[in-house]
């Protein structure tokens, strides 16, 4: 009976520290050490004060680019006597100015919609892979998609379609995250 009890409160005990020197993930719900500065579980940051002490500062904005929509805008023209024309070119100038890109010194943001805003964001912090794609007709157009992923298990990924000169832009992306990196740590 004595052994019994006397298991019982190192159990109390034991379970009573744990909780004194761990803390849950606000992202997936794990217990990380109440030291952690980013989940061992997930890979998302869970100490604030690891932010850059930094202003945030936009260094590049911009939208898809008008060479991505010359084959319908093409259409439109073609189509612009008969009248089916105007409501194709008017879709894609509202397509293409109603998708907004940003990158600034501690995120990556797609704004797009025109009735219903939908708004994607990445800290550079957070970012694990940063990949750059151009297809045939991109490189005739200079143009080309910036694929960013993640660190993290949400699965959510940025795609930035139709960037004018994407490897200045993924540069700056990369020159961003090397900044950022010296300031976390």
């Amino acid at each position: 009976m004595k052994k019994a009890i006397v298991l019982f409160e190192r159990n109390l005990y034991s379970s009573m520290e744990k909780d004194i020197i761990t803390k849950l993930c606000p992202y997936c719900g794990e217990e990380v050490s109440l030291k952690a500065l980013k989940c061992k579980h997930c890979g998302e940051f869970v100490d604030a004060s690891a932010e850059s002490p930094l202003p945030e500062n936009v260094l590049w904005a911009g939208h898809p680019a008008f060479l991505c929509y010359s084959l319908p805008f093409l259409l439109g023209l073609i189509l612009l006597p008969v009248g089916a024309g105007l409501i194709i070119i008017a879709v894609v100038l509202i397509k293409m100015n109603s998708t907004k890109y940003l990158i600034s010194n501690r995120k990556i943001r797609i704004e797009s919609g025109i009735f219903t805003k939908e708004i994607h964001e990445i800290r550079l912090k957070d970012i694990k892979t940063i990949s750059l794609r151009k297809e045939f007709q991109d490189s005739l157009r200079g143009t080309g998609t910036i694929i960013v992923i993640p660190a993290g298990t949400s699965g959510q990924k940025l795609a930035l379609c139709g960037i004018s000169n994407p490897e200045r832009v993924n540069s700056i992306i990369n020159l961003s995250q090397v900044v950022q990196q010296k300031f976390i740590l």
